[in-house]
Protein backbone atom coordinates (compact mmCIF):
# COMPACT_ATOMS: atom_id res chain seq x y z
CA UNK A 1 0.00 0.00 0.00
CA UNK A 2 2.87 2.39 0.81
CA UNK A 3 4.48 1.73 -2.59
CA UNK A 4 1.24 2.65 -4.37
CA UNK A 5 0.94 5.90 -2.41
CA UNK A 6 4.58 6.78 -3.06
CA UNK A 7 4.20 5.95 -6.76
CA UNK A 8 1.05 8.07 -7.04
CA UNK A 9 2.72 11.03 -5.33
CA UNK A 10 5.77 10.68 -7.59
CA UNK A 11 3.58 10.67 -10.72
CA UNK A 12 1.70 13.78 -9.52
CA UNK A 13 4.95 15.57 -8.75
CA UNK A 14 6.36 14.80 -12.19
CA UNK A 15 3.13 15.95 -13.85
CA UNK A 16 3.16 19.20 -11.85
CA UNK A 17 6.76 19.94 -12.83
CA UNK A 18 5.98 19.19 -16.49
CA UNK A 19 2.97 21.54 -16.42
CA UNK A 20 5.05 24.35 -14.91
CA UNK A 21 7.78 23.82 -17.49
CA UNK A 22 5.27 24.03 -20.36
CA UNK A 23 3.72 27.17 -18.84
CA UNK A 24 7.05 28.97 -18.44
CA UNK A 25 8.24 28.01 -21.92
CA UNK A 26 5.03 29.15 -23.61
CA UNK A 27 5.43 32.75 -22.41
CA UNK A 28 7.34 34.46 -25.20
CA UNK A 29 8.65 37.98 -24.94
CA UNK A 30 8.55 39.76 -28.27
CA UNK A 31 9.83 43.23 -28.98
CA UNK A 32 7.41 45.67 -30.54
CA UNK A 33 8.18 47.28 -33.87
CA UNK A 34 9.12 50.57 -32.24
CA UNK A 35 11.49 48.78 -29.85
CA UNK A 36 13.19 47.02 -32.76
CA UNK A 37 13.43 50.33 -34.61
CA UNK A 38 14.97 51.94 -31.54
CA UNK A 39 17.57 49.17 -31.26
CA UNK A 40 18.32 49.56 -34.96
CA UNK A 41 18.69 53.32 -34.57
CA UNK A 42 21.07 52.91 -31.67
CA UNK A 43 23.16 50.43 -33.62
CA UNK A 44 23.19 52.42 -36.86
CA UNK A 45 24.15 55.64 -35.08
CA UNK A 46 27.65 54.26 -34.54
CA UNK A 47 28.47 53.91 -38.24
CA UNK A 48 28.78 57.44 -39.61
CA UNK A 49 29.06 61.04 -38.55
CA UNK A 50 25.34 61.86 -39.01
CA UNK A 51 22.81 61.11 -36.30
CA UNK A 52 20.11 58.53 -37.02
CA UNK A 53 16.63 60.05 -37.14
CA UNK A 54 13.02 59.37 -38.21
CA UNK A 55 11.06 61.42 -40.74
CA UNK A 56 7.65 60.32 -39.41
CA UNK A 57 7.24 60.51 -35.63
CA UNK A 58 3.95 60.01 -33.76
CA UNK A 59 4.26 61.75 -30.38
CA UNK A 60 3.47 59.67 -27.31
CA UNK A 61 0.67 60.61 -24.95
CA UNK A 62 1.36 61.19 -21.27
CA UNK A 63 -0.24 57.85 -20.41
CA UNK A 64 1.79 55.85 -22.95
CA UNK A 65 4.00 53.39 -21.06
CA UNK A 66 5.66 52.06 -24.24
CA UNK A 67 7.07 55.35 -25.52
CA UNK A 68 10.68 55.44 -26.71
CA UNK A 69 13.07 58.28 -27.34
CA UNK A 70 13.61 58.96 -31.06
CA UNK A 71 15.23 61.78 -33.02
CA UNK A 72 13.01 63.63 -35.53
CA UNK A 73 14.75 64.50 -38.81
CA UNK A 74 13.08 67.88 -39.33
CA UNK A 75 14.84 69.50 -36.37
CA UNK A 76 17.23 66.73 -35.18
CA UNK A 77 15.65 66.90 -31.72
CA UNK A 78 14.80 63.92 -29.51
CA UNK A 79 11.12 63.24 -28.76
CA UNK A 80 9.15 60.61 -26.84
CA UNK A 81 7.30 58.70 -29.54
CA UNK A 82 4.60 56.05 -29.77
CA UNK A 83 5.77 55.14 -33.28
CA UNK A 84 8.34 56.25 -35.83
CA UNK A 85 9.20 55.34 -39.42
CA UNK A 86 11.35 56.34 -42.42
CA UNK A 87 14.87 56.34 -41.01
CA UNK A 88 17.45 58.80 -42.25
CA UNK A 89 20.33 60.84 -40.83
CA UNK A 90 20.59 64.43 -39.67
CA UNK A 91 23.71 66.45 -38.89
Amino acid sequence: MKKKNFGGIAVLAIAAVAMLNVNFNSQKSELSGISLANVEALASGEEGSGKSCYANVTPASDSDDWAVAVRKCSDCTTYWAASASSTSTCN
